[in-house]
């Protein structure tokens, strides 16, 4: 009986580990290929760089299939991805204001670009602190 128990328990820590089909999760290293089939020798079709947002599809060992933001499908490694971080990708096709602070009355620090991911930090009153990797940080409203 004693067996069965840790093989259960064991089963079930495997199973926490497999991300969940529909999960949405982050890229966490600096720049991770998508590839056209599971292999991982296949054609690259886009680079997904850190905090980018994709929602898993299919698991094959280490490899998942993800949807991106705009519907492109395509395999990445799991290990360059986590469910633990909250980001987010500018999906405005005129690009959104980052601000100094949450307002509209904060100076802009910059335009980002649509496609461009971010960390987020913490949400005010429908503001949202955000980080991109390179150090651009500021606040964009939701």
């Amino acid at each position: 009986m004693r067996h069965y128990s840790w093989g259960i328990l064991f089963g079930l820590l495997f199973l926490l580990s497999v991300p969940a089909y529909g999960e949405m999760m982050s890229v966490i290293v600096s720049q991770a290929n998508v590839t056209a089939s599971a292999g991982r020798d296949s054609k690259i079709i886009f680079t997904a760089y850190k905090h980018f947002p994709v929602k898993i599809l299919k698991q094959s060992a280490n490899r998942v299939l993800v949807e991106d933001f705009e519907g492109q499908h395509g395999w990445m490694d799991r290990d360059d991805l986590s469910s633990a971080l909250r980001t987010c990708i500018i999906k405005h096709s005129g690009g959104v204001n980052l601000r100094n602070g949450p307002g509209k009355n904060m100076p802009v620090i910059r335009t980002v670009d649509y496609g461009i991911a971010f960390e987020v930090i913490e949400n005010v009153g429908g503001w949202i602190h955000v980080n991109h990797d390179q150090g651009t940080s500021g606040w964009r409203y939701k």
